[in-house]
């Protein structure tokens, strides 16, 4: 049994990893887009560079929006900021000194998920060649990932991902937690919640994982056998406390 003091199923929360959204009208992306350095062009004018794609995805998608990081919407390359704003809205990353790239997040909106917008039948992959651009999606904030374990008895191809992820969901925020396993889960109060009286119990967060489909075999030549399983994966650094704790991973 779990302590009293310990939050119930009401106060657990998943953080998510940034994923696509289907939209009734296209797909939210999380999409990271890269400048790449140009020893021709040593001040890159990522303002400019970002206006031309905006209007080079106009021309495959008429409704393609962008959004910053401050949820701000953007319908046209008119509409985006300039100079200091534009700074202050997208998050930029010129960390990458040695090769000069620069990295903004945002999120793209289109008809077209990103894969079709780079090599679908209406792609803008000779624009992105030429000028140097490339689009990916956001998934982690971390670059590695580990893999805690795999889901046995569900079949890849005849089941939904996003159903799989909402019964993992419930069935880690119904997990009996030991003191020490809340003590390293608790998440600190907001100002609201504190406002609300709940300062002296805090909310139990448990870390991002990700659900992803590989493929396994055994054997050799005519004789290897190869299926796909369901992989749990998350960041290294979360690794030991969601295998220890998640009633899943195998």
């Amino acid at each position: 049994m779990i302590d009293d003091d310990i939050p119930t199923v009401m106060d657990r929360r998943i953080a998510h990893a940034n994923k696509v959204v289907k939209l009734h009208n296209g797909y939210a992306t999380p999409t990271t887009i890269v400048f790449y350095g140009n020893r021709k062009e040593p001040n890159i004018n990522i303002f400019q560079k970002h206006r031309e794609l905006f209007d080079e995805l106009k021309k495959i998608d008429a409704n393609v929006t962008f959004k910053d990081n401050k949820d701000n919407t953007y319908n046209n390359a008119a509409e985006l900021p300039t100079g200091t704003a534009y700074a202050e809205a997208f998050q930029i990353d010129d960390s990458d000194k040695r090769n000069g790239n620069i990295y903004i997040k945002c999120d793209l909106t289109s008809k077209y998920n990103l894969y079709d917008i780079k090599h679908g039948p209406m792609n803008i992959m000779e624009f992105l060649k030429d000028r140097k651009i490339f689009l990916k999606f956001r998934k982690f904030q971390t670059t590695r990932e580990a893999t805690i374990g795999f889901i046995h008895s569900v079949h890849p191809i005849a089941t939904l991902r996003s159903e799989l992820r909402d019964d993992i969901d419930n069935w880690m925020k119904s997990i009996d937690l030991k003191p020490e396993e809340y003590d390293e889960l608790a998440s600190e109060m907001t100002a609201p919640e504190m406002q609300e009286g709940r300062s002296e119990i805090k909310a139990v967060v448990f870390p991002t994982y990700d659900i992803a489909v590989n493929n396994f075999g055994y054997g050799n030549g005519t004789e290897r056998i190869n299926t796909q399983a369901f992989e749990i994966r998350c960041a290294p650094d979360h690794a030991i406390t969601l295998k220890k704790i998640s009633p899943v991973c195998h």
